[in-house]
């Protein structure tokens, strides 16, 4: 496996994983320090909001949505070497799935565009597999090809709220994430949980996620450090797309390795509206 592809893969699990860590219940709230301009939000407030949050306003109108997202890894010991792709991204129950269409420049051909709408479908069909999914818009994410809930994922960490003032005109509020310490961690994605931290800034009122930073706290390791070991820092901004709410950019920073590949480099995401604005899918 090529590093800028080992890097890319790691980047956008972490980021997503980051991302979606915001909904859920057993929050911990405190009183922020400082002169007043940062106010703490009550208990009862913040899990209100708790319970308001979304991935998007009128999440059950994303899947006519779609978006060209153009992802760009940029080497850190290599400077000057970038690996550059070009992805599809549809919606389905709410869920992000994306497609390669290009790479380097270069249109994938039929039996790699043939792979991609497999993978695709692999995706679709593990969302279908969830209870009551026609009911869940907005609260199901895709995490590196894994599907899960908000709750499970919110379920990891401890939260601490803080009035953040207006935020793209809207009164905002900033959440606090770290992880709960002493759950057991399966998957790459726990791995990832289990070590992420940062803030949230949503709406205040609808709950919409406006933007985010995220960091590892130390590095994940996976066997003992053997297979693998990375740390990463990054942010995001989401962007109206009509009534929803989307991803506009990601940019992840790793360094670590990869059994004997080295991985050093920035990953910068960034989502163009395509089709279904008006509204929103349309």
């Amino acid at each position: 496996m090529r590093g800028t592809v080992a890097g890319r893969r790691w980047a956008a699990a972490a980021a997503a994983a980051a991302l979606v860590v915001t909904v859920g219940r057993g929050l911990t709230v405190r009183a922020a320090p400082g002169d007043g301009a940062e106010r703490g939000l009550s208990a009862a407030a913040t899990q209100g909001l708790v319970e308001r949050m979304t991935l998007s306003e009128h999440g059950d109108q994303l899947d006519g949505l779609r978006l060209l997202a153009d992802e760009v890894w940029k080497s850190g010991e290599r400077p000057g070497k970038t690996h550059v792709e070009t992805d599809q991204v549809f919606f389905y129950h709410s869920v992000y799935i994306e497609a390669m269409q290009s790479e380097q420049g270069k249109s994938l051909g039929a039996a790699a565009l043939a792979k991609q709408d497999k993978n695709s479908r692999k995706l679709e069909l593990r969302i279908d597999a969830f209870p009551s999914v026609q009911e869940t818009a907005g609260r199901l994410v895709n995490l590196d090809g894994e599907i899960w809930t908000l709750d499970r994922i919110a379920a990891r960490f401890r939260w601490t709220a803080t009035a953040a003032g207006m935020v793209a005109g809207r009164p905002a509020v900033t959440l606090h994430f770290e992880p709960l310490a002493g759950l057991p961690a399966h998957s790459r994605v726990d791995h990832v949980l289990e070590a992420a931290a940062g803030n949230l800034t949503v709406d205040a009122q609808s709950g919409q996620i406006l933007r985010g930073d995220f960091r590892s706290l130390g590095e994940v390791r996976y066997g003992g450090g053997w297979l693998a070991h990375i740390a990463f820092q990054g942010e995001f901004r989401m962007q109206p797309a009509g009534d929803c709410w989307v991803m506009r950019d990601v940019t992840v920073r790793v360094q670590g390795r990869i059994l004997f590949t080295s991985l050093n480099g920035t990953q910068n995401n960034t989502y163009h509206l395509a089709t279904g604005v008006a509204g929103c899918g349309g």
